[in-house]
């Protein structure tokens, strides 16, 4: 499977079509952190890690996996991918996105990252690990955007 000239979606519109691309999708996503960012009193950024923005705006890289793209119909018709060349690959887009971010950084195992993510984010130890990641789609949600 080439995947070299590949156009990734982030979200699916209501149709079930390819919506906007993860690479717009996370741009959008590190302005609104920058904007939101500026906003904060000092006293409150200093309470932030260095690289929060860019944290925020690698949220979805995970969505760059042929098991998630393979979740939209139209995005496997568009390229031809036969159904058994993603057959068992990872369709959390939350997981890839958390192992892609910790081989990033290269410092903090997966676990280690999701134990940082839980201090952060006052959830019990193990809430955001490798076997419990994500949450519910919203109503609204087609479900291929998750």
């Amino acid at each position: 499977m080439d995947l070299s000239n590949v156009c990734f979606w982030a979200k699916t519109t209501h149709d079930g079509q390819m919506g906007i691309s993860v690479r717009d999708h996370c741009l959008n996503v590190g302005c609104v952190a920058e904007a939101l960012f500026e906003l904060l009193p000092p006293q409150l950024r200093t309470l932030l890690p260095r690289g929060v923005i860019t944290l925020a705006a690698l949220h979805d890289i995970g969505k760059i996996s042929p098991g998630f793209q393979a979740k939209c119909p139209a995005w496997r018709a568009k390229y031809r991918i036969e159904p058994h060349e993603v057959a068992g690959r990872e369709t959390d887009h939350a997981k890839i996105s958390q192992y892609t971010v910790a081989q990033m950084l290269g410092r903090l195992t997966v676990r280690e990252l999701g134990e940082n993510c839980c201090r952060a984010s006052r959830h019990p130890p193990g809430a955001l690990g490798p076997g419990n990641l994500g949450g519910r789609a919203p109503a609204t949600s087609t479900g291929a955007d998750r």
